[in-house]
């Protein structure tokens, strides 16, 4: 896990449903004993920005809407 956390120092974490990765992330962490401050601004959620563009929001449908 230290090499995750050496990987997601000072970034910014992009996920699609970025709330249910951070939550399983910080879960894990917790349950490993590893504070991990991952916090909603360290994150971008790109079912939320699709959402601002009009795009679907499941993953597939929205990758095909972007011709993914």
């Amino acid at each position: 896990m230290g090499d995750l956390t050496d990987l997601l120092a000072g970034r910014v974490v992009v996920a699609h449903n970025s709330a249910f990765d951070a939550s399983f992330l910080v879960a894990e962490y917790a349950r490993a004993g590893w504070p991990l401050g991952l916090t909603q601004d360290m994150t971008l959620c790109t079912m939320r920005l699709a959402g601002q563009f009009g795009a679907p929001a499941k993953l597939g449908a929205c990758c095909a809407h972007g011709g993914l």
